[in-house]
Parts: C-alpha cells; sequence; structure tokens
C-alpha cells in the first residue's frame, strides 16, 4: 500500500514489514515495532528530499541512499532524540521506556538530544536515556529483547511479559472530543488533527515588511495591465490586512486586490491564477499608504511562496485612469515585481529584478496562552501507566506542556504534573508519567499552548502517545 505523511505501521509479535521510500532508501521492520510517518516531501525548486520518521518502540533498519543534495535529510525522531543521516545503513532500536541505541553498519551517523549531536561511524553505538544527551558509553543494559517489548511470549520460565498498550491522540476527531479554551483543531489533510492557538479577531501582526518608499518608480494598473509582487510567508496564519504605496488618477475603476498562489516556472516563482481571498475597494485618492483588509481572510503557511496582484476592476480605465503603485527603495529578499499585459494569462519579470513594490502583510494574532483538555481513554482496568510522549512544533517563544490526570470514576479529575503537584508540567517529551497514577483505570491530559513573544506565532500540537499496561 502508499503510504502518506501521518500513516502509522505497527508490526505484531510474529511479523516484520518493509518500507521503500521515493528516492530509493528503505526501513525494515522487526517484530513488535511501531512507527510513524511524519514528513515525505521533495522541494520542487531544489529538488531535495525530505524522510522524517517517528519510531515509537522496537528495532528498524535503514538503508539510506546517498544524499547528494546538502539540504536533503533522513531522520528517525524517538522520545529520547533523533538518528540523522545522510546515507548509510543503520539499527535504530527504541525500548518501552523511550530510550534508543543506534548501530552504524556503514556511513555516518548523528545521533541528537537535548541540543547535543554525536558523530557515529561504522562499527560504532550511541545510545541516549530519555531527558540525557547522546552518549558512546555503554548503556546500562543491552538493546532490549523485542519479543518482551512487542508481547511476543516470555522469557526464563517468568511467563509471558505484560504487552505495553498506547493511547493515540492524532486526527482531527481525536483532538476533536476534547475541551478547548482558546485553542484550535485544524485538520491538515487525510483527517490528521493538529492543535493551535486560537486567532484573536482583535490583534494582527506584521509578517512582511518591504516598505521604503520610492518617489520616482512606480508601475501603472489599468485594463490588462496587471502588476503583483511575489512574497514569502513568514507566519502561519490567517492575512488580514495588506499595506501598499498607491495613487489613484482621474476616473479609474475600482481597485481589485487579490492573494493568489505561485508556481514556479522557468523564470522563477511567478503568481498563479488561484484567487485565495481578495477585496476590492474605491477610497484610494492621493498618492499615500493605504491597508486593505480581507473580509474572508486566508490561512497562509510559513515557509510558502504567495502573489499580490492588483488590477482595474472589469480590467477598465486606461493610461490617464489608472493606479499607480510605488516600488520600493530596497530589494526584497524572497520575491519579486511581475508585471502583465495580457490579464494575468502570462507574467514577465518588473523592474529588472533590481527592485520590488512597497508592500507589507499582517497575519492575524493568537490568543497568548491556551489549554486543550483531552477525551478520557479507558484503559480497561486498574492500569501503570508508562510515559507521556509528543510530537510538536514550537517555533521560538512558543512551548507546549502537560498534564495528567487519573482516577477510577471517570468524573474526577485533577491535572499534576510528573511529581505528582498541580503546578509542575511535563515538558520534555517521553517523561515518564507519575508512578502515583498507577493503579487507576481512566486518564486524561491537560496541554497548554503559549506564546510568550510574537502573538503571529503559535506552538502546534500533533500527537500524543501514552503507554500502559
Amino acid at each position: 500500500m502508499t503510504l502518506e505523511p501521518g500513516d502509522r505501521i505497527k508490526t505484531g509479535a510474529d511479523s516484520n514489514a518493509v518500507i521503500t521510500f521515493f528516492e530509493g532508501s528503505t526501513i525494515e521492520l522487526e517484530a513488535g515495532t511501531e512507527i510513524a510517518v511524519s514528513e515525505l516531501n521533495i522541494a520542487e525548486d531544489t529538488g531535495s528530499t525530505t524522510i522524517k520518521l517517528w519510531q515509537q518502540i522496537g528495532k528498524t533498519r535503514s538503508r539510506v541512499e546517498k544524499l547528494v543534495d546538502p539540504a536533503s535529510r533522513y531522520e528517525i525522531e524517538t522520545p529520547a532524540g533523533a538518528a540523522v543521516v545522510r546515507g548509510s545503513a543503520g539499527t535504530t532500536v527504541v525500548d518501552e521506556d523511550g530510550n534508543m541505541w543506534q548501530d552504524v553498519d556503514e556511513g555516518v551517523w548523528w545521533l541528537c538530544a537535548q541540543g547535543e549531536c554525536l558523530r557515529l561511524g561504522p562499527g560504532e553505538t550511541g545510545y541516549v536515556e530519555v531527558g540525557e544527551p547522546p552518549s558512546r558509553q555503554a548503556p546500562p543494559s543491552a538493546p532490549p529483547s523485542l519479543g518482551a517489548v512487542g508481547g511476543g511470549g516470555g522469557g526464563g520460565g517468568g511467563g509471558p511479559s505484560v504487552r505495553w498498550r498506547m493511547w493515540v491522540q492524532t486526527t482531527v476527531n481525536d483532538f476533536g472530543a476534547g475541551i478547548t479554551d482558546n485553542v484550535t483543531v485544524i485538520n491538515v489533510g487525510s483527517g490528521d488533527g493538529t492543535v493551535v492557538l486560537t486567532d484573536d479577531p482583535a490583534v494582527c501582526s506584521l509578517d512582511q515588511d518591504n516598505r521604503n518608499y520610492s518617489a520616482n518608480m512606480t508601475h501603472s494598473v489599468y485594463g490588462m495591465e496587471y502588476q503583483a509582487q511575489t512574497f514569502r510567508a513568514g507566519k502561519t496564519g490567517n492575512i488580514c490586512k495588506v499595506a501598499f504605496y498607491l495613487e489613484k488618477s482621474r476616473q479609474a475603476q475600482p481597485l481589485v486586490v487579490e492573494l493568489r498562489n505561485c508556481v514556479a516556472t522557468g523564470q522563477g516563482i511567478e503568481p498563479g491564477n488561484i484567487a485565495h481571498t481578495s477585496v476590492v475597494t474605491d477610497n484610494i485618492s492621493g498618492a499615500g499608504v493605504y491597508w486593505f483588509s480581507f473580509s474572508t481572510p486566508y490561512t497562509v503557511v510559513a515557509g510558502t511562496d504567495y502573489s499580490l496582484v492588483l488590477y482595474q476592476q472589469g480590467n477598465g480605465g486606461h493610461v490617464t485612469n489608472c493606479y499607480k503603485w510605488y516600488e520600493d527603495t530596497d530589494k526584497y529578499a524572497n520575491g519579486m515585481v511581475w508585471q502583465s499585459n495580457n490579464g494575468g494569462a502570462t507574467w514577465q519579470k518588473g523592474s529588472q529584478g533590481q527592485h520590488d513594490f512597497y508592500f507589507a502583510t499582517c497575519v492575524s494574532a493568537h490568543y497568548m496562552l491556551g489549554t486543550f483538555e483531552s477525551s478520557s481513554h479507558n484503559c480497561g482496568g486498574s492500569a501503570d501507566f508508562g510515559a507521556t510522549t509528543w510530537q510538536s512544533a514550537v517555533p521560538s517563544g512558543t512551548e507546549v506542556k502537560f498534564q495528567i490526570a487519573t482516577n477510577n470514576d471517570n468524573s474526577t479529575w485533577n491535572f499534576v504534573g510528573p511529581d505528582g503537584a498541580s503546578n509542575t508540567y511535563y515538558t520534555t517529551s517521553g517523561t515518564p508519567i507519575w508512578s502515583g497514577h498507577d493503579g487507576d483505570r481512566y486518564i486524561k491530559y491537560k496541554a497548554y499552548l503559549q506564546t510568550a513573544i510574537d502573538p503571529g506565532q503559535t506552538p502546534e500540537l500533533k500527537q500524543v502517545w501514552i503507554t500502559y499496561r
């Protein structure tokens, strides 16, 4: 079957699996292993490839094709750390507590955790304990028996091992069953859900800012003469308003401002033909800065290219009944001026690629703090709890942290941190759950999402795993 980002693969006690990626690399899963496909991508402009996997438990063996492009990446993330390689072979083992071992057969691997990276060559083994940096020192024990990890039989006459079970929250339905407070569950594709801070409608945050007014350079907007500026979003959020330095000449028809997609061509990244949102205005007179708000905001994604396209409504006006869009005195780094003389059917680079238009974009800001309280999970009886693990994106100045609550009545919820206190939090993925919860049947988690500096940024909670037996 074909796999996509967000898919999870789990092998049973007597099974195995092989995944072959689009560029020829493979990963073999032994029995009792669970991985998730986090990212599969080929950059249109450079051809660089990105393969990111999440290994929750078990044993895998990777054979990675040599990555020629320096921007390409093959990475296996685990509760303890990450293994990164650029073309070689190696084995990754994760035990039931989230600790990991990395054996290198060929090439060079980098083992990264807690802000530190360890270089491993052929024949070397690295070890990462949850919450600790990577080490070449001998681990406290050999890599675990995968039969025991996967629940496939006992050993040494002690009877069958107790299988760890896992409660997984990752889909829109999973998160949608929880209680939200200033957070929103969004569908990121194929039913996968992500929790983000909700937009605050009263606040906008400046994103792209190219406002150094040039008095001598303008481009006319009339008839089939369209003008456009491409840009790259720096923040993810609803684009709520944009600014231009404009001037209206005589009896020009209302101005249409569109936010469009971009397409890669032989000329570069140029305006596309899909209008995501637009605004029509006749409130322009003398030369000056004009701000326009979109009545239907569109969510732009950080790192993605878009275009701002200006033309007269009904393709009206002429050379003396036009709008003049002023250039900026500096060159904008992540976009350029484009011009069309056939209503956007084809585009040509404007200003010989030396100058860009005066423009700015704003995205809706987020509430500074929000919480997500999960639905409850029935463990089926008295349970011992393992670890809480999560996958998130935390831009600088943002954070995601957790508390856990358990009980036997599915009603009384007291959320506490890893030491059992109500004012402490789980801040490191893979942290063992406080032993005071053991013996309870029902469990919930509460996630706290916060942005402390820039309300235009939001952390993203993508997946949560809780183990128990």
